[in-house]
């Protein structure tokens, strides 16, 4: 009778231990579950998700537009694509080559914006930063600060631009390189070039008070320079003479990166000094920004000379030298040595759907034009990578233009799942 009663205690206690050893597991995966669907849910609404929208933009969809025009076009189709879309950043060019999107005194009017008869009768820029940002978007304002104008489009503009009389000068070389397609590009390594910029982004800083901040990408240096290590040159006028003339104690490609990390410098001590946000959307081949394009992006990094990185990682999945989540990773891995820097990854719009893309190459196939849901699981890479804060589009007409394929449809009816979550508030 006693062992039986033993037996009995014994048995109940082992079917409570089996219970319970089911039910901690249980309840402790469903804390876990919960709270990390609430990172999640955290992390989408503080995310980065940006558009650029470029000088290519403003000539298809500006147009020459009246004021009146333009603020309908913005409100009819821009503003809810971008709502659509979850868009919260937008990158809108203010000066792509020595020229300006905005009233300027510093530069001329883009000619592909002019109404009225080859002049501007209002500011778009002003325009469309206003009903962006009463709408919850924030506006950076993008630079192209060395990337200049050809022959043609130099001769044409007036005397009394500082780039125009730095053109007429005797010395041209020392102000300007020219790359093989005949367009000139400001030398970052002339301190005068250096100052005239600083006054650039203080023009756009004291007139556009709502704006966000400065943005600027990958156009430091045209590619097919001569190195010490290599005469061979594709541009049609180098800055070789003007670095022999004034003999600088460093090798050639090191006073190139010195020279980018300075004019830098000088954006982001403006920008803090503003109280404003200063970003670089540099490509994402880290050989290719150091020794083409002569960023230094770890000195960048090291240093803190931006508020964000944003790497263009244009690349497929099956990319043979620069995969795209191996990409991200090693740019993850660099911006998490300071940790004042966000991360945000330039993701190529304009390659969906894209065929006989060499930046995209799966074993010989597209990649990009063999899969619609390129777009939505890279961005499910990227917020998978604890460093990463958000992604960039490259570019608004690449997702919302009429010319649209079917495959882009596609592209973008699979992004969108990506907010389908209902306890995400996105407004």
């Amino acid at each position: 009778m006693i062992l039986n009663k033993g037996l009995r205690c014994l048995s109940f206690l082992l079917i409570l231990l089996i219970v319970f050893s089911f039910a901690i597991p249980t309840t402790t995966l469903k804390q876990n579950n919960i709270a990390a669907n609430i990172n999640f849910v955290k992390a989408c609404e503080n995310e980065f998700r940006g558009i650029w929208f470029s000088y290519k933009e403003w000539q298809s969809l500006h147009a020459g537009a009246s004021e009146e025009e333009w603020k309908a076009k913005l409100k009819d189709n821009i503003i809810p694509n971008l709502k659509k879309f979850k868009i919260n950043n937008v990158m809108v060019h203010a000066t792509a080559f020595a020229d300006s999107f905005y009233m300027s005194d510093l530069y001329p009017i883009s000619n592909l914006i002019k109404n009225n008869g080859g002049n501007l009768t209002y500011d778009p820029f002003r325009v469309m930063l206003n009903m962006l940002t009463e709408k919850g978007i924030k506006v950076h304002a993008w630079l192209n600060p060395l990337r200049a104008m050809t022959d043609s489009r130099f001769e044409k503009i007036s005397d009394k631009y500082q780039t125009k009389i730095w053109y007429n000068s005797k010395n041209r070389h020392r102000f300007f390189i020219k790359d093989s397609s005949k367009r000139y590009w400001l030398n970052p390594a002339n301190e005068e070039v250096r100052t005239f910029l600083k006054k650039v982004v203080e023009e756009i800083l004291r007139k556009y008070k709502n704006i966000e901040g400065i943005h600027i990408d990958d156009y430091f240096y045209p590619t097919g320079l001569p190195s010490e290590n290599s005469k061979k040159s594709t541009v049609l006028m180098d800055d070789v003479q003007y670095y022999n003339e004034i003999k600088p104690n460093v090798s050639l490609s090191n006073w190139r990166r010195n020279s980018v990390t300075a004019f830098v410098k000088d954006f982001y001590n403006i920008c803090v000094k503003h109280k404003k946000i200063f970003g670089i959307s540099p490509q994402g081949n880290f050989d290719n920004n150091l020794n083409s394009m002569f960023f230094n992006q770890k000195e960048i990094v090291s240093k803190g000379y931006a508020h964000y990185l944003m790497p263009q990682i244009y690349y497929g999945f099956k990319n043979k030298t620069c995969p795209f989540e191996k990409t991200c990773k090693e740019w993850s891995s660099l911006i998490s040595k300071n940790k004042n820097m966000k991360l945000y990854i330039g993701l190529a719009a304009y390659r969906l759907c894209l065929k006989g893309d060499n930046f995209a190459v799966e074993n010989g196939e597209d990649e990009h034009f063999k899969h619609g849901d390129i777009l939505k699981r890279q961005v499910e890479t990227i917020r998978n990578i604890k460093t990463c804060n958000g992604f960039c589009l490259f570019s608004y007409n690449s997702l919302f233009s009429n010319k649209n394929t079917e495959g882009v449809k596609e592209e973008k009816l699979n992004y969108l799942k990506l907010f389908k979550n209902k306890k995400i508030n996105l407004n």
